[in-house]
């Protein structure tokens, strides 16, 4: 009903004159609220939602405003504190990206991938390089790689399987 307030569905400002077939109507066609008929504090219930909705929205836009004001005063910089360009929203970012979805990180090299563009001349070869590399990790999809996963489920105790060797963590032990 909050959602439904703040889209403006249900009225915020003026008081509801019947709680009940408002009720009836947006819950109807919601399995969760059949188990949860009309009562007598579902009238006090609307008059707090009202309230919380009336704040929170305002609030909400008051925000929304000054952001967009203060961004027409200060623009995002297109450096970061040290002086480099940022990778974000830059063209060389957009321009590796496309060429990363078309396969050509595979086909070519790191220094010939660098060459096809002039908009990756804005960064050096090997940030570059570190940026397609970063691009290929998180393309990856998550979870441990299969020697992880197997490490993990080795016995504590086990001596003969453990990664310090047969010997033992230190190595005065037989």
């Amino acid at each position: 009903m909050a959602q439904d307030m703040m889209d403006g569905i249900v009225p915020v400002n003026e008081t509801i004159k019947n709680p009940e077939r408002l009720c009836e109507e947006l819950c109807a066609n919601r399995p969760e609220f059949k188990e949860f008929p009309y009562n007598k504090n579902v009238p006090a219930r609307i008059k707090t939602l009202q309230s919380t909705v009336l704040k929170v929205g305002d609030a909400a836009k008051t925000d929304s405003d000054a952001l967009i004001h203060d961004r027409a005063l200060n623009p995002q910089s297109a450096h970061g504190y040290n002086g480099r360009i940022l990778w974000k929203d830059s063209d060389a970012d957009a321009q590796l990206k496309t060429a990363m979805a078309k396969g050509d990180h595979l086909t070519m090299a790191a220094e010939e991938l660098y060459k096809s563009d002039p908009s990756h001349s804005a960064f050096s070869q090997t940030r570059f390089a570190k940026r397609i590399d970063q691009l290929k990790h998180d393309a990856k999809p998550y979870g441990m790689t299969p020697g992880q996963i197997r490490c993990s489920k080795l016995p504590a105790g086990n001596k003969e399987k453990s990664r310090k060797g047969i010997i033992g963590a230190y190595k005065n032990e037989e």
